[in-house]
């Protein structure tokens, strides 16, 4: 067992952790709720779980620089932002034509400034990366 694990424990910890944190929502759920809260609080898990997947995917598997990676991370938990506000409105009753709007139902569309905020993170990063990449001398130029 010890050395089908070896090269995967993050793998098996993000597994574990992700299997616990559904059994948590399950049995909170049903001691405390019903049945049907056990659908919105299973798509919650899910959406939040996915954006940590996303992130530790990108960290561990990806071969690219660490700029890279953190500009990947910020694009994918920009993409998560702008998910979650279109499904947590939609789910909300509100109009799709509402939702893309900038100024939106009340005004204020904070999080149009945290996307906007994230891809700017994330192309410093990705500028960053390419300097890093093709700018750095080499060993043998030294």
């Amino acid at each position: 067992m010890k050395k089908y694990v070896r090269n995967s424990k993050g793998l098996v910890c993000m597994a574990a952790d992700s299997v616990l944190t559904f059994a948590c929502v399950v049995f909170g759920t049903l001691k405390y709720g019903d049945v049907v809260d056990l659908r919105d609080g299973m798509l919650a898990t899910v959406t939040c779980v996915a954006l940590v997947w996303a992130v530790f995917l990108i960290i561990r598997y990806l071969k690219v620089n660490g700029f890279f990676k953190g500009a990947l991370c910020f694009v994918a938990s920009a993409v998560w932002v702008v998910a979650m506000t279109v499904l947590s409105n939609a789910w909300n009753g509100m109009k799709l034509s509402d939702i893309i709007s900038l100024k939106g139902a009340d005004n204020d569309r904070y999080d149009v400034i945290v996307c906007l905020c994230l891809a700017g993170v994330a192309a410093v990063l990705a500028i960053a990366g390419v300097v890093y990449k093709f700018v750095r001398k080499k060993p043998q130029d030294r």
